[in-house]
């Protein structure tokens, strides 16, 4: 379920899912391209996410952090630097994945495999 709505601290703390499905919200105080959306899962865990398309139109999510560890400021201010790197067109879910990748061979090379 999804629904859209202005996030505030006191929103984020008091969010639970709803009958044992994962919601997704909307905020509407995030006003630049692409969406902040904090997913609530029904074990209680929230998450902020950034969602865009990429330059190919494919639907793209970005894991910024939990709440609370991660402020809901701090969760807009990354999600605005996300959503201008989508603008001049990057696509930061790639550019991550890129970097898991480079940093898993970088450890192979490190730590020979024992048999």
């Amino acid at each position: 379920m999804s629904k859209a709505i202005h996030l505030t601290d006191r929103f984020i703390r008091a969010a639970k899912a709803r009958s044992g499905e994962l919601q997704s919200i909307i905020d509407t105080g995030f006003n630049s391209p692409g969406q902040m959306i904090l997913r609530v899962s029904p074990k209680g865990l929230k998450t902020c996410t950034f969602r865009y398309r990429n330059l190919a139109g494919r639907r793209k999510r970005y894991r910024i952090g939990h709440y609370p560890s991660l402020s809901l400021g701090k969760a807009r201010e990354i999600a605005h630097k996300l959503s201008a790197r989508v603008v001049s067109g990057e696509d930061p879910s790639e550019d991550r994945l890129k970097e898991k990748k480079a940093a898993r061979a970088m450890l192979s090379k490190k730590s020979p495999h024992l048999v």
